[in-house]
């Protein structure tokens, strides 16, 4: 009796240890919630972008993009968005960009302001109105180096 109760001990120990070294560290933890706590005026922090056919509306995924990044060919006037997630510490904010192009040039650049929150999710949209290879490119000013800074890319065919 003693052994099987020492076993299943044992395996529920290494069962444990396995699920918490399965996640984040204690120590990542511990430093997004004091960033989003204590880092006003650092900006927000790029955490995801997707591009999708619709928004959802509402549920436990509201506002998360559906129909997901996996189809790559679009028609011409079709509408695509463009959605990103967001750590923007306690009462700060900051401006990322998303970026159209197709055949080299830039057709729109579409700012996303976002607003304090542990995964503020943001979107623009934008109707491919020519056909070709499009670029969605997801970037961030730097101030002090004043370049952007490409975050994500995505190339999309319309035909």
């Amino acid at each position: 009796m003693f052994f099987k109760s020492f076993t299943i001990s044992i395996i529920l120990f290494f069962a444990f240890t396995a699920s918490v070294h399965a996640g984040i560290t204690s120590e990542e933890a511990r430093k997004v919630v004091e960033y989003y706590y204590t880092g006003k005026g650092g900006g927000g922090v790029f955490m995801k972008a997707d591009y999708c056919k619709e928004i959802i509306k509402d549920g436990p995924d509201k506002n998360n993009c559906s129909n997901k990044a996996g189809q790559k060919n679009f028609s011409l006037d079709e509408e695509v968005y463009a959605w990103g997630s967001f750590l923007v510490p306690k009462g700060d904010e900051d401006t990322f960009y998303v970026e159209f192009k197709n055949m080299g040039i830039t057709w729109q650049t579409s700012p996303l302001k976002v607003k304090e929150g542990f995964r503020y999710r943001t979107w623009t949209k934008q109707k491919f109105d020519k056909k070709g290879v499009w670029t969605i490119t997801f970037k961030k000013i730097d101030k002090k180096k004043g370049e952007s800074i490409v975050l994500k890319e995505f190339q999309v065919k319309v035909r």
